[in-house]
This record gives C-alpha cells, structure tokens and sequence, in this order.
C-alpha cells in the first residue's frame, strides 16, 4: 500500500496465464496495473524439428537431481532427437553427447532462446517465467511442478485446465508417458500477441505529475 501502483505480469483477460495467482478475489487496495506476459525470448527463423524435445531443467536441490535422474533413465529409448539443459552454470561434472542427445550444463541467452525453438516440446518446471516463454513462442509443453511448490502445482493444472500444456507430478514422471500424453493432448495454443501493454505502461506513468517524496 506504500506504492502508486502495482503492475501484475499477464492479462487482464479471460486469456491470462496464471489464474487466482494474478487475479486474487481480493485485491489489494494499489491500483493494479496487468502489463502482458514479460519474455526474454524472441521467436526468429529457426527450423523446428519434429518431435524434437528440449528439456530445461532448473530449481531447488534435491528436486532438481531426482527431475533430471528421471529424464537420463528414459532418454535414451527416445526415439527421435533431444536437448537438455541441465541447469548447472558452473559445474564441471559433463554427461556425454550422443548423436540424437544433445546435453549442456547451462546456454547463455541467445542459445537457450534457439535450443527452444528448435523444440516441437519443451519440458521444463512450472516456474512463471519460463511459462510466459514457453507462451510467447506457442510451444507444446510438458510442465512439472516442483514438489512442494504449491504456486507451482496450481500453475500447472490451471494451464492444463485451459489446453495450454499438458502437467505432470514428478513422482509419476515417465518420459515415455508424458510424450503419449503429449502426443494425444489437444493443445489450444494461444496467438501470439504484439504485447505493447509493457510500453504503454511505461509511458502513461513518467507522463504523470508526481509530488516528491522528499526534496
């Protein structure tokens, strides 16, 4: 209540992406103010490739560990092409490449940005950025809430809920599974927007007069 405003990072719309966690019952008395969805993620010319899956994975330990033991069991009976991103900057520990996997500690920007959308699937966590990329690249995704994230789990089922993604429990994950799943599920996909929402913003606030605070 100390601030002019409280800008919210998606849709006012029925089209939103986070449901109760943006648009509470009861709202604070700020002014709320909802400025699209915020990506670091351009879409460019890169050919995607068909079921090709680009697995990111990142979080808390040890639930990142048990995640990514899950996907090095199963990936190597995938049948078609895959990139995973381990979520460790820094580490000196290296899983082998094979010709159809491809395995990185980390990608800086530029690279992760190309790696998704070489991506006909991603499968990533449910953390609220990484949902807003995957949306602003209109990519089939697998999400997986982190355990005991209950922001999380509600994300994940509120977009399967609306055809956005399909959400699997990590105790249940099955690569395999959660392809067919994939496979089968009837996306709905969203268009994508020229969100000028952001600018908008931006520009109506430093147009107004404020009182300073101090001086």
């Amino acid at each position: 209540n100390r601030f002019t405003e409280c800008w919210v990072p998606d849709y006012e719309s029925e089209n939103n992406l986070a449901g109760d966690l943006s648009h509470p019952t009861l709202k604070p008395t700020t002014p709320l103010k909802y400025i699209g969805a915020l990506t670091r993620i351009k879409d460019k010319a890169v050919v995607k490739k068909e079921k090709h899956i680009a697995v990111i994975l990142s979080g808390p330990e040890p639930q990142r560990s048990i995640l990514e033991e899950k996907i090095i069991k199963d990936i190597g009976h995938y049948n078609h092409t895959a990139t995973v991103v381990r979520g460790l900057p820094g580490s000196a520990s290296l899983i082998p490449s094979t010709g159809m996997i491809k395995f990185y500690n980390h990608l800086p920007s530029a690279e992760l940005n190309t790696a998704m959308l070489e991506a006909e699937y991603i499968i990533s966590r449910t953390g609220y950025s990484t949902v807003m990329d995957i949306m602003a690249l209109q990519k089939k995704s697998i999400l997986v809430p982190t355990p005991g994230q209950t922001e999380q789990e509600y994300l994940g089922n509120f977009l399967m809920e609306k055809g956005l993604s399909v959400c699997v429990e990590q105790k249940e994950f099955s690569l395999a599974k959660a392809m067919s799943a994939a496979f089968d599920f009837d996306y709905k996909i969203q268009a994508a927007t020229n969100d000028t929402l952001l600018t908008k913003n931006i520009q109506r606030f430093l147009s107004q007069s404020f009182t300073p605070a101090f001086g």
